[in-house]
């Protein structure tokens, strides 16, 4: 600009101004601030974020979250603890930024970023929108179009990356837990005798941030989410559990220590077993569980499942999450619940688990993960394809 253009006009520092938009902001009673800026972004190849828009983060405070432009870079990644995204350009990728606030401390606690690349996400044929605009443009026939396509499912889009962080300062109890946190007296293989401290929050356990649905005849959710609080608390390869463990969803919203009673219904009592089970009893155990309206429940696993074929044939690939094959002859650590490892409801290959320690029942365990997480931020995943 010249300076005819700029007559009249003062010139202040980016950062005065967006300081003070940012605290106008928080005042107002927002919780969660983002800033969105033309301000471009670049990242190193080991995964730092630089350009001009760390410039801008260094000099305010209270930023939870910023969007970057004006490169044709693509940024996933967090600069002094402020999760950071950037897109590229012409629409070639879409960038997204998940907060999770702790409504108790009024703090944001974690953030993952995430970039999609636009030309790799499904497409899915909406029927209803068809037969709408065939009402109201004539002639064209999209109704027609949309039958030859056929309806489709919604895929998870191809992810080019994807970045997760603590954010600094902030206590994350849970996240951080050992073997050890949590365990009872008498443990064959784990030695702690300390159990975890009471937190004395009432009825108020977590948030969920999404639904958590829990469908008898396909996904749930709620058993996906829990299944992976015992998962990573105990580091475990696997986790299984069956269906009628788990007996009602959640809506976005507090979790309380009613809901809970009710989610675990008369099962409450059950303990958390963790043990060495062979991949070829996984397995069968996976095969067993794969009937509508009682499906098995597991974490750790990625499985296609075919509910037509007949009994002993309806996996159809099995695999742990990371991509790596279930190795039939490979023992795993294996976390369960005490009526499975019985061989309860035809689960007798989890009877022949080796070294089973029991942790305590499922209801103490969860209260207190539940406490330490805060959040639960489980949306979905491709666990269970069918």
């Amino acid at each position: 600009a010249n300076t005819q253009t700029l007559a009249g006009y003062t010139i202040v520092p980016p950062e005065q101004v967006a300081q003070q938009r940012i605290d106008a902001t928080r005042e107002a009673g927002a919780q969660v601030i983002v800033l969105v800026t033309s301000l471009p972004a670049e990242m190193t190849k080991e995964g730092k974020v630089t350009g001009e828009i760390t410039t801008l983060l260094d000099k305010v405070k209270g930023v939870d979250a910023a969007f970057a432009g004006g490169t044709d870079a693509q940024v996933t990644g967090n600069y002094n603890g402020v999760p950071v995204v950037q897109a590229g350009a012409n629409g070639q990728s879409v960038g997204r930024i998940r907060v999770y606030y702790d409504r108790s401390e009024k703090v944001v606690r974690e953030s993952e970023v995430s970039l999609y690349k636009v030309e790799d996400m499904p497409v899915v044929v909406d029927m209803a929108l068809a037969r709408n605009l065939d009402k109201t443009l004539k002639g064209h026939n999209f109704e027609e179009t949309a039958n030859k396509i056929g309806p489709k499912t919604p895929l998870a889009p191809k992810m080019l990356n994807k970045v997760y962080t603590v954010k600094p300062n902030v206590d994350n109890t849970f996240n951080n837990t050992t073997d050890t946190s949590w365990n009872r007296p008498g443990s064959q293989q784990y030695k702690s005798t300390k159990g975890p401290k009471a937190i004395p929050d009432g009825d108020f356990l977590a948030i969920t941030q999404y639904m958590l649905t829990n469908d008898p005849q396909g996904q749930s959710y709620v058993a996906s989410a829990f299944n992976d609080l015992i998962r990573n608390a105990f580091h475990a390869d696997v986790v299984l559990y069956d269906a009628e463990s788990y007996k009602i969803g959640f809506p976005p919203g507090d979790i309380t220590t009613k809901g809970l009673e009710k989610l675990l219904g008369g099962k409450k009592g059950q303990h958390i077993m963790v043990g060495s089970l062979s991949g070829k009893d996984i397995r069968a155990a996976v095969e067993h569980g794969l009937q509508k309206g009682d499906i098995i429940r597991y974490s750790g696993l990625t499985v296609a499942a075919d509910f037509k074929a007949k009994q002993g044939h309806r996996i159809v690939r099995i695999s742990l999450d990371n991509g790596a094959p279930l190795d039939d002859n490979k023992l795993y650590k294996v976390a369960t619940n005490s009526n499975m490892l019985k061989g309860r409801g035809g689960y007798g290959s989890v009877r022949r688990m080796q070294n089973a320690s029991d942790m305590g029942e499922q209801y103490d365990f969860f209260s207190f993960a539940l406490k330490n997480v805060r959040h639960l931020y489980f949306n979905g995943d491709t666990r269970l394809q069918y």
